[in-house]
């Protein structure tokens, strides 16, 4: 084979290997509950604090607001009812995304955003929130939480009822084409660069 022919190979192979590399990096779940430890690995690089220094010490019923700031790069600040003892609260914001309207610093890569929790048991609770970017970085920090109960008595509220909205005909095409399109092109290459070694003249 000549050496021209067996570099164009050689590339073509390369290319393949890249697109079906990056194919599961194309996708977000935005429905994942899985803390982000579970898919990201770099847990130093962000920055992630809290007003909430010490124990919060607060009555069952009363909601209290706990400012949050993720720097270094920050991309989403999320609270997920299924983490730790979040379950336990009342969450004003599950997630706040860098830029969008819950983040009051205009800074790209920076959030601040106050987040009002209001407890339904009695208890010692830890919140636990985390900030999370590209490259598989993220960050956790809790807040520790002491409910008493209070003078009041409080009736926890019947559980929300979520709407699933329609699927975005724009996402189910990106899908298909990410997961048929993409893996299609990539074996017709390849059945194409066995042709072309199979044709090509011996050295």
């Amino acid at each position: 084979m000549k050496r021209k022919q067996r570099a164009n190979l050689i590339g073509v192979f390369l290319f393949v290997g890249i697109v079906m590399g990056l194919v599961p990096f194309a996708f977000t779940f935005p429905g994942n509950t899985n803390e982000c430890n579970q898919c990201h690995t770099d847990l130093a690089s962000l920055g992630l604090s809290t007003n909430a220094t010490e124990t919060v010490d607060i009555e069952v019923g009363v909601p209290f607001v706990v400012e949050f700031t993720a720097d270094n790069g920050a991309e989403a600040l999320a609270i997920g009812t299924d983490w730790e003892d979040n379950e336990q609260f009342l969450i004003s914001d599950n997630l706040v995304e860098d830029g969008d309207g819950e983040d009051t610093d205009a800074t790209e890569g920076v959030i601040t955003t106050s987040v009002t929790f209001t407890p339904i048991a009695v208890g010692e609770f830890t919140i636990r929130a985390w900030a999370a970017a590209n490259l598989g970085r993220a960050v956790s920090i809790d807040v520790t939480v002491n409910v008493t109960e209070g003078a009041t008595t409080f009736t926890t509220p019947p559980p929300t009822t979520t709407t699933t909205p329609p699927p975005d005909p724009l996402i189910e095409i990106w899908t298909m084409m990410m997961y048929t399109l993409i893996p299609a092109t990539a074996v017709i290459l390849v059945i194409l660069s066995v042709i072309m070694l199979r044709k090509a003249p011996k050295d």
